[in-house]
């Protein structure tokens, strides 16, 4: 029997979050609460009316919830800011740092016009991370060569600049060269098919012989190699190229033994080629030999000459048995038409951009949040009208007091309506956001009487309230952490916090968010680069060309990236850091004016914190630190200039029967420290004198600032690769003889030991563990903690070296007596106990 035809049932959603679903709850927990009270849950019900619109609401928070991360992220037109928000485009992080031989071929062929193939190979014998590069030119470079040697240097300077700047750490290259081969010029009779143009064929015959005797180099394309099948991924393998893939493996023909025989079988496949009665290929000025084999063996390395006149033409074509009278300027048109082909690749930029769809959303306008009070019946008097201005008290009232309640809902809707809005500044790196909650102010026009509601100064007292709940350095870190670990990265900042000596405690959880905006600006570098070296043919600069290991190493040390040389601002104060004894002998005689006593330390009055919004004068600042007493004669003691970071250091003590106050920096509780702990204890230094408190406890904290800030800005790393000191004259087997090897796979790190915080024993084991984890394993790195004295005159060798060094990829003389004296300074620091 059949079933009637009829209309299904309504079926409510299902979603627990859809309006029915939160209908439905909240009229059950109603019912729960107050059944004996509430009894009518029809809609016509005013607290049925307030559930429904309350359950709207939610319903749009919701949906809301439902964007798409593309969504959330996007600006107005749509794009992603993927700076802003420390995202990374495929062309950006897929590509490595050249690491093997064959990827520097890639770069060089890729970056020379002039070069048509790249030989590198290690130094056989001497040091290890030397390698021998050597060029071969194009046959129209070859040309020009010859009546213009200079363009060769200018070739292999060029290589030298583009091999320093993708160097990695502890290499070099040893010698850069171009083939110096005779090169050979082909010689030839050949038959010709009739009706054929015997000038294209001609061309023909001089591109395979070019091909076959260099190799044939083949370029890929972007967009051949993604129809080949081939990932994104797999295409952005190794360092990036501007032309494509280049297909090194169709070279490996140049280290096999070849003969005239396969040369022949090449030509014969060209249609036009009847017969062929000889063929030669000789050295460019020679003449043909009586006698030629097939078995003739083709040197490797070499290159073919082409014709540049018609007199260097020793190709016979015969059609016939008659020979062809060839028009040398058609065939030289086919000719540079057949290269310009071969080469037109290295001459196209390839568009990676192309390859992928970047990444967009629809923008989300969810932070101008819409009141549902605008959706109440208007009976209810809650619209944007409001209540008529001679409507009754009571009725005024009871809209008030409704208002009033349905606040507490909506500022908790608006609020997360304006937390999601704010997504896309929690998720990035953008320091002007400060806050990781956020609170929705609400004005007249989107809650009518909100101002009789909210108190005075709503705005303030809402963000000191909400201040108390969001704890954000905390929350702000843990998102910098997350994208940090999109990249496979982590930022240890324990060192920060365990050895803070110069921040109070908000200025470092501050100073720790910033280190982490840094390093995600420069994510994809830190990463990529992480084995990288400094590039020695290019001018140094304090902010750039680092290197990579000396840039990420910097970070995990905790040290920003200071000015070079680190001891500048120091010197141009001018102060100069001496020991403690030299200290206290130059100012011996100021020091006997006020001598603290033990009884006066019982009686040490400690200085408050005092903090200043505004920015410091450092000219005023470092003026008026040099008219203090112990200063004057322009010299700070190591003690000094290291305690004096703590404002706990600072003292006052009153004199007896007067209303003087002396400033001295010592160190409390003297008398309850070990003979160990009072040898390496500030003696007290005597500061000044005032009778205005204020005045000497802002002194106290002026000075503790800018002693911080010199401090600061003496902290770096300097990366000394002993391999760019080696000895250019010394050979192999003088230098095993002579000495162990002390250069090969060797950096030396060196530290500033006279520093708060590089002083410490304990930071200075932290740091020797981070360089051992930075470090790659098959290099030796020793740090060196040197003094102030010490570190100005590394800073005099060093930056010699460096402007040296540039000039040219082989160091002069004057260069070499640079580079020995650091290394003898290097060996002095190993032998006085500088690690």
């Amino acid at each position: 029997m059949s079933s009637s035809a009829s209309i299904p049932r309504h079926v409510a959603n299902k979603d627990p979050l859809s309006f029915y679903s939160l209908r439905h709850e909240a009229i059950e927990y109603a019912q729960e609460y107050s059944g004996e009270i509430w009894t009518d849950y029809n809609a016509h019900d005013p607290g049925v009316t307030i559930l429904e619109q309350l359950c709207y609401g939610l319903t749009e928070l919701n949906y809301q919830t439902d964007f798409s991360a593309e969504d959330l992220l996007a600006q107005v037109d749509g794009s992603l800011n993927y700076k802003q928000l420390a995202l990374a485009l495929p062309e950006q992080v897929l590509p490595a740092r050249a690491c093997t031989i064959e990827d520097y071929q890639q770069l060089l062929l890729d970056s020379i016009d002039e070069v048509d193939r790249v030989w590198i190979s290690p130094v056989s014998s001497g040091y290890i991370g030397l390698y021998n590069i050597e060029l071969q030119l194009t046959p129209l470079m070859q040309q020009k060569c010859l009546s213009r040697p200079s363009l060769a240097n200018k070739i292999i300077d060029k290589a030298s600049h583009i091999y320093s700047k993708n160097r990695n750490l502890a290499e070099d290259v040893a010698k850069i060269e171009i083939v110096n081969d005779k090169g050979y010029q082909l010689i030839a009779d050949i038959h010709l098919v009739d009706h054929c143009d015997a000038e294209y064929v001609l061309a023909q015959i001089y591109s395979v012989c070019h091909r076959w005797v260099m190799g044939e180099l083949k370029i890929e394309s972007y967009e051949e190699q993604l129809n080949a099948g081939r990932s994104l991924e797999q295409i952005l393998t190794g360092p990036i190229a501007l032309h494509g893939r280049y297909r090194l493996d169709t070279l490996d023909g140049n280290q096999a033994q070849r003969t005239l025989a396969s040369l022949y079988s090449e030509l014969r496949s060209i249609e036009e080629i009847e017969v062929i009665d000889q063929l030669a290929l000789v050295d460019v000025g020679d003449s043909a030999p009586a006698e030629q084999s097939i078995a003739q063996v083709i040197r490797d390395k070499t290159w073919l000459q082409m014709p540049g006149v018609e007199e260097e033409l020793r190709v016979n074509l015969k059609q016939h048995h008659q020979s062809i009278n060839v028009h040398f300027e058609t065939f030289t048109t086919h000719l540079e038409h057949s290269q310009f082909k071969q080469y037109s690749m290295r001459h196209t930029r390839q568009e990676i951009s192309s390859l992928y769809q970047v990444t967009r959303g629809h923008f989300r306008q969810t932070q101008d949040y819409q009141s549902i009070q605008q959706h109440f019946p208007s009976s209810y008097n809650l619209s944007a009208n409001g209540i008529g201005a001679f409507s009754a008290i009571k009725d005024k009232a009871n809209a008030n007091q409704l208002r009033g309640y349905l606040l507490v809902f909506e500022q908790l809707m608006a609020n997360f309506s304006k937390n999601i809005g704010s997504i896309k500044s929690l998720f990035s790196i953008d320091q002007s956001c400060n806050s990781s909650y956020q609170f929705y102010t609400l004005d007249s026009h989107e809650f009518h009487g909100i101002e009789y509601i909210y108190p005075a100064k709503e705005q303030q007292k809402f963000d000191a309230i909400l201040a108390e709940f969001d704890h954000f350095h905390d929350r702000k870190g843990r998102v910098l952490d997350y994208l940090l670990a999109l990249y496979g990265e982590e930022l240890d900042q324990s060192i920060l916090r365990q050895f803070n000596f110069y921040d109070s405690p908000n200025a470092l959880e501050a100073q720790v968010l910033e280190s982490k905006y840094h390093y995600l600006n420069d994510v994809v570098a830190m990463g990529r680069d992480r084995g990288g070296a400094f590039d020695y043919r290019c001018y140094r600069t304090f902010d750039s060309n680092i290197g990579g290991f000396q840039h990420r190493l910097s970070y995990h040390l905790g040290m920003p990236i200071n000015r070079w040389p680190y001891t500048s601002l120091v010197k141009r104060e001018p102060l100069e850091i001496v020991s403690d004894s030299e200290f206290e002998r130059v100012n011996y005689p100021l020091h006997n004016q006020v001598i603290l006593n033990d009884a006066m330390e019982k009686q040490l009055l400690s200085i408050p914190l005092i903090k200043t919004e505004e920015a410091v004068d450092r000219h005023k600042v470092s003026k008026m630190a040099l008219q203090l007493q112990p200063l004057q004669q322009g010299v700070i003691g190591e003690s000094f200039f290291k305690k004096g970071v703590d404002i706990n250091n600072y003292k006052l003590i009153k004199r007896d029967r007067t209303s003087v106050y002396d400033l001295y920096l010592t160190e409390q509780k003297r008398r309850d420290l070990t003979a160990e702990q009072l040898q390496d204890s500030v003696q007290p230094i005597f500061i000044g004198t005032s009778s205005n408190t204020n005045k000497v406890n802002r002194l106290a904290n002026i000075l503790c600032e800018h002693l911080a800030y010199l401090n600061r800005s003496c902290e770096g790393v300097y990366v000394v690769e002993h391999l760019l000191l080696r000895p250019m004259t010394m050979s192999a087997a003088d230098k095993c003889e002579s000495q162990e090897d002390s250069i090969s796979c060797q950096i030396s790190i060196i530290f500033p030991g006279f520093t708060a915080r590089c002083a410490d024993l304990g930071y200075r084991q932290r740091a020797l563990n981070v360089v051992q984890q930075q470090c790659p394993a098959h290099i030796y790195a020793e740090c060196f903690w040197l003094d102030f004295g010490q570190l100005c005159e590394f800073e005099q060798y060093y930056m010699l070296w460096l402007e040296l060094r540039r000039d040219a990829y082989q160091p002069t003389d004057e260069c070499q007596r640079s580079a020995e004296a650091l290394l003898n300074l290097l060996q002095a620091y190993r032998d006085n106990g500088s690690e």
